[in-house]
């Protein structure tokens, strides 16, 4: 339901042109008013590969997360014996740097999707 602070605006276009604004607005993910309001005011339209590239940090991200698990449940196992030489740490500071990855992921999503 429209918002009563927005007010409509009637423009004449060709049954192309309506096509096209139609195939634009399907293409970016947005209403045709939502599509003609962003062009109207000169805002960014979204990407239309934007929700695939989106969908790809997702798995991306899920995938760390799986990584992460295996190494903690590796760890907890025993299944890596600390050597005098590196007692743990490098197995340590990788499931680290995996946390931070995927919280930079993440944050990025986030800022994708809200574009």
């Amino acid at each position: 339901m429209p918002s009563k602070d927005l007010y409509p605006v009637i423009s004449y276009i060709s049954h192309n042109e309506k096509s096209e604004i139609k195939t634009l607005a399907k293409q970016t993910n947005l209403t045709v008013s939502a599509l003609v309001r962003r062009l109207v005011t000169g805002k960014e339209l979204p990407d239309a590969n934007r929700k695939e590239d989106i969908r790809d940090l997702v798995k991306v991200s899920a995938d760390l997360a799986r990584l992460g698990n295996l190494f903690k449940m590796a760890i907890d196992d025993g299944a890596f014996e600390a050597t005098q030489h590196n007692k743990g740490t490098d197995i340590e500071s990788l499931v680290l740097e995996i946390r931070q990855t995927q919280a930079a992921l993440k944050t990025k999503i986030i800022v994708f999707a809200a574009i």
